[in-house]
């Protein structure tokens, strides 16, 4: 693939619940934990 970031990697994170519903913090967590794994969060400590 070629354009402005051709280093560039597309990843696929879930942070919504299986009725496609979740929230804004569901879905910076998400982001948060793929950029630093080793302060990842179990999936039961992040849904309330």
């Amino acid at each position: 693939m070629s354009g402005v970031a051709p280093d560039s990697e597309i990843v696929n994170i879930k942070v919504l619940d299986r009725r496609g519903g979740g929230s804004t913090f569901t879905i910076v967590q998400g982001i948060e934990n793929y950029a630093n794994p080793e302060d990842l969060l179990t999936y039961q400590e992040i849904v309330v």
